[in-house]
């Protein structure tokens, strides 16, 4: 598998002046770029590593969660924070 920013391609792209984005288009500036720069393949992750990509990704997400949480409650209307109060502390900042 290659992989390569979107940005190198592009420049690519407007470098052979193809300046049009569509499927078809992408397609074939990506098979050109394939030829012309022969990028070099790095192999897929192994299942240990994208295990722990995955629960780095979660931690992140639900270390997120409570922010997310603080801020829903705080743009909520006052009537209704104070028919129901929050049964948890939401962390500040």
């Amino acid at each position: 598998m290659v992989v390569k920013g979107p940005r190198q391609v592009r420049d690519f792209a407007r470098a052979t002046g193809r300046l049009a984005k569509t499927d078809r288009v992408d397609a074939q500036v990506l098979a050109h770029f394939a030829q012309a720069v022969r990028p070099s393949p790095r192999p897929l992750p192994q299942e240990q590593q994208q295990a722990i990509v995955s629960l780095v990704t979660r931690r992140r997400q639900v270390l997120g969660m409570p922010v997310a949480e603080r801020n829903r409650r705080e743009r909520s209307p006052l009537s209704i924070r104070r028919r129901y109060p929050c049964p948890y502390p939401l962390p500040r900042g």
